[in-house]
């Protein structure tokens, strides 16, 4: 029997009950702070999913013609535009992101000790913090 294997079964249902909330609680924190980051003003124009997604079709095409080394380069920029995209349309998401982030932040905060100013500190808005009873 492995260490894990030994460990799940001397932990408590109450000990796994508290793993997966403390999982799906750092899920919707991570969450949330990745859709506020990709919500950041930044310099230049706002990237545009269409023309991402069109990107990502010319990145196909070509990837049938490209020798192997560009292939790989191709694949990249194609994950890269994947990712961009996604954490676009999750900014989009920010406001049911919001809700779920003021439910357990509360708690997610007394078990890490993290204060207000660090929330602050990583952008998290004073009236999201004052909604979650945290000041």
């Amino acid at each position: 029997m492995t260490t894990d294997e030994l460990m799940l079964r001397s932990m408590t249902d109450e000990h796994r009950d508290a793993i997966r909330s403390g999982r799906a609680q750092t899920k919707i924190v991570r969450e949330y702070l990745t859709a506020l980051e990709s919500r950041r003003p930044r310099r230049g124009p706002r990237p545009d999913p269409e023309k991402m997604r069109s990107r990502i079709s010319a990145i196909d095409a070509a990837t049938a013609s490209a020798d192997p080394l560009e292939r790989i380069t191709l694949h990249q920029q194609r994950l890269d535009l994947a990712r961009q995209i996604e954490a676009l349309e999750q900014g989009d998401r920010l406001a049911e992101l919001e809700e779920d982030f003021v439910t357990v932040i509360g708690e997610y905060s007394r078990r890490h000790g993290i204060s207000a100013m660090a929330w602050l500190a990583g952008g998290v808005p004073r009236s999201v913090l004052k909604r979650a009873g945290i000041s």
